[in-house]
């Protein structure tokens, strides 16, 4: 979920596109690519922080007739959220100042957007904004996927973005060993960072969550409840 950047018409089309797949992703069950939550019982208010385009509230499989609510900062995108599924709320908002009152919701959602974030804010807001007993699921940025990026910007001589991948994988070891993050020194206020086992469960509990469970499969997925 990274702060909101100038865009011209062709970036806004890539995005539209970026988007379009996504859904396609989200409703295809034998798309190697999809990874979507499994809702627990009884969850009727829920939450997407990073939610993009709602691809992935449009696939939440509940009982009854949830309440959905998305978070973005990305105002483009929440746009073509109510275009394409408008059966969410979307609110433009960052992941660090939920503004929602404590309590509110059953389950959360956080889709590859934590990586972008303040993960110790961030999960401190999802914390507060859940019911005693809700859940929480997070799909995360494991290092070989940083790892591979950098090897594909070292290739291409990139090394704006050499720096940059750099970056994330002295805040992800950072994380790691201290429990703590740095925003990016050139961009005040941007986070990025790859997570391990142990920092996502370190955070998890930290803000008072409980049953934590971590899979490492094809995707690296993290789910939690609010003690």
């Amino acid at each position: 979920m990274r702060k909101q950047d100038k865009a011209g018409p062709v970036d806004n089309d890539r995005k539209r596109q970026y988007h379009l797949d996504e859904f396609v992703i989200a409703r295809n069950p034998n798309d190697s690519r999809r990874v979507v939550p499994n809702i627990s019982r009884g969850s009727l208010r829920i939450l997407d922080v990073g939610c993009g385009a709602g691809a992935t509230l449009s696939v939440c499989e509940v009982d009854g007739e949830p309440l959905l609510y998305g978070v973005d900062v990305d105002h483009d995108s929440l746009k073509l959220g109510r275009e394409l599924f408008p059966a969410a709320h979307y609110i433009q908002a960052q992941g660090e100042s939920l503004a929602f009152p404590s309590g509110q919701f059953d389950f959360v959602i956080v889709r590859v957007s934590l990586p972008y974030m303040d993960i110790l804010r961030a999960v401190s807001e999802i914390a507060r904004v859940l019911r005693p007993g809700g859940g929480v699921w997070t799909a995360l940025h494991p290092f070989s996927l940083v790892r591979q990026e950098l090897l594909g910007s070292i290739r291409r001589l990139d090394l704006k973005d050499c720096a940059f991948r750099t970056y994330m994988i002295v805040n992800g070891l950072w994380m790691h060993f201290t429990g703590k993050m740095f925003s990016h020194p050139l961009r005040s206020g941007r986070y990025e960072s790859f997570k391990t086992n142990r920092s996502i469960r370190a955070v998890l509990l930290g803000a008072g969550s409980t049953d934590v469970k971590i899979s490492r499969g094809h995707f690296f997925v993290a789910t939690a409840r609010k003690a």
